[in-house]
């Protein structure tokens, strides 16, 4: 029997994370923790999202927009199970066709509270803060992207293909328009000088901002296409998870590996019938 909607709605993202036998234990857990909404706040409130991430438990370390994010709300909690093989943060202890004996331990409080933490960026040690992105803005462009709040998430997954392709073309239009190039250090922009007569790189907000939208895209497919081709056992699980973070940890915060982008906006560029050495050029910044 399918779980209330507010629950059912996030079986695809959790069986991203969870092996096929544990996901309707994992939707059980959400059902009694959070009721499906991905802004619960305990009682205490300091236990979060879907799971009710506790900062004194199993999210301890975790920054709030960690706990709140359902995908990093749900994988914490895929983590645990798959290597502890157990579901005690829950109160679960023995389980029977996905339902526990005894009380469950975090009781929810969803009620009308919601987080209002701020859509910004957790920065990784020793490296600058990606530019922060207010996503909900961009679902009236045409195409869906996770936001944190957790909002307009059905459908996402197809989301990611298209957000790429979206964004690809995007950005392949406003560096022909305005005649842009490309720094490794700063991104997309366009160089004058200053009165002096002194080079002047400025920013293009809305390049850079597609080009964010476009890295997100890219690593969601990724890490979602590893998590499934592992076959979800507990030791594919661990090893994708350490290639993908150890890859998206070398490719954040302007160190991203362009290469790839390059030849994708080279073919792009092929398509459209755009110049070959306009096309160069592009592919070469």
């Amino acid at each position: 029997m399918p779980y209330p909607p507010d629950v059912e709605r996030w079986r695809e993202l959790v069986s991203a994370y969870f092996a096929p036998e544990d996901v309707n234990k994992a939707l059980w857990v959400i059902l009694h923790e959070s009721g499906g909404n991905s802004n619960a706040i305990g009682d205490s409130g300091s236990s979060l999202g879907l799971f009710q991430l506790n900062i004194n438990g199993l999210g301890a370390g975790l920054s709030e927009q960690t706990r709140f994010t359902p995908s990093e709300n749900i994988r914490q909690a895929a983590i645990h199970v798959a290597t502890t093989n157990n579901w005690t943060p829950w109160g679960e202890g023995a389980l029977f066709r996905g339902e526990p004996f005894g009380s469950l331990g975090n009781k929810p409080y969803p009620g009308d509270k919601k987080n209002e933490f701020a859509e910004d960026t957790v920065a990784i040690p020793g490296q600058p803060a990606p530019p922060v992105i207010n996503l909900e803005d961009i679902d009236e462009e045409g195409f869906e992207l996770f936001s944190p709040s957790g909002e307009n998430f059905e459908g996402q997954f197809d989301g990611y293909t298209s957000n790429l392709e979206f964004a690809e073309k995007r950005i392949l239009n406003l560096v022909l328009e305005h005649n842009l190039s490309f720094d490794p250090n700063q991104g997309y922009g366009k160089t004058t000088t200053d009165e002096l007569g002194d080079p002047v790189f400025t920013l293009h907000e809305e390049a850079n901002m597609w080009s964010e939208v476009f890295f997100r895209s890219e690593q969601g497919l990724e890490r979602i296409s590893a998590l499934r081709d592992s076959g979800l056992t507990t030791a594919g699980r661990k090893s994708a998870e350490a290639f993908l973070d150890t890859s998206i940890l070398e490719n954040a915060a302007g160190q991203k590996n362009f290469d790839d982008f390059r030849s994708r906006i080279d073919a792009l560029a092929a398509v459209e019938n755009i110049p070959i050495q306009r096309a160069t050029d592009i592919a070469s910044m």
